[in-house]
C-alpha cells in the first residue's frame, strides 16, 4: 500500500473541488495502491445525503482497501 487517504480527499472529489494533483493521486490509489481507515467509511457515509451521492461515496470505497484495526495484538 502506498496511499493512505483521509476523509477530506473523498469529501473534495465527491464535491468536484479535489485539486489536479488530489486528482492524480487518487487516480494512483484507485489503480491499487490505495487504502483509507474504516474511520474514514464511517465519516463520508455518515452524514445525511441523497441516494444517489452515498452511492457514489460507496462505489468509490468499494474502488481501495479499508484498513481496519486488529485488536488481537494489544
Amino acid at each position: 500500500m502506498h496511499l493512505i487517504f483521509d476523509t477530506n480527499i473523498f469529501i473534495y472529489h465527491l464535491n468536484n473541488q479535489l485539486s489536479e494533483s488530489g486528482k492524480n493521486l487518487l487516480r494512483l490509489g484507485l489503480m491499487g495502491q490505495g487504502a483509507y481507515s474504516v474511520i474514514s467509511r464511517i465519516e463520508v457515509l455518515g452524514f445525511q445525503q441523497s441516494e444517489l451521492e452515498e452511492a457514489r461515496a460507496k462505489q468509490l470505497l468499494s474502488r481501495l482497501v479499508e484498513l481496519t484495526p486488529d485488536f488481537g495484538n494489544c
